[in-house]
């Protein structure tokens, strides 16, 4: 006797279910990581407002430090910066796309070598994280009017 056609939809259904939320799961894991300063209280102190550049594009926003996280050794400075934009910031990473309107990194400040780079970063969207992990080093670049330069210039001069 042959099965009835709604049976094989049927069938297909629950694969297609079942692989959605497989990539869901995957998708949880493998963007949402945690970064070291989720394991403790920040005490953000903000410094200012400034513009900040995703892609080509400018957005303004509030530049917040953490003050408990500030390390200072051999001309380097660590510290996590939290951002805070007044329009969503929208990225791309692979076929992935974000939008943004938070962002948590911690910051290497080189003031020998005149370089700012990236570790860890977390992207949330109204309080709901869509992002984190380490990354490898991401170099800043220094430019005048940015964020990166007015917390460059704070440190290092």
């Amino acid at each position: 006797m042959e099965k009835p056609w709604w049976r094989t939809l049927a069938w297909l259904f629950v694969a297609f279910v079942i692989a959605g939320a497989i990539k869901v799961v995957y998708q949880e894991i493998t963007y949402k990581r945690k970064i070291p300063i989720e394991n403790s209280t920040p005490e953000w102190q903000p410094i200012g407002s400034s513009t900040m550049v995703f892609e080509g594009e400018k957005y303004t926003g509030d530049v917040y430090i953490d003050r408990m996280s500030l390390e200072k050794k051999e001309g380097k400075v660590t510290l996590w910066v939290k951002i805070t934009t007044h329009k969503p910031v929208v990225q791309r990473r692979g076929n992935e796309t974000y939008r943004c309107n938070e962002q948590i990194a911690r910051w290497i400040i080189d003031c020998g070598e005149k370089k700012v780079k990236m570790d860890y970063i977390s992207l949330f969207w109204d309080g709901k994280k869509q992002y984190g992990g380490k990354m490898d080093d991401v170099d800043l670049p220094i430019m005048k009017g940015t964020t990166v330069y007015t917390i460059y210039e704070s440190f290092c001069f």
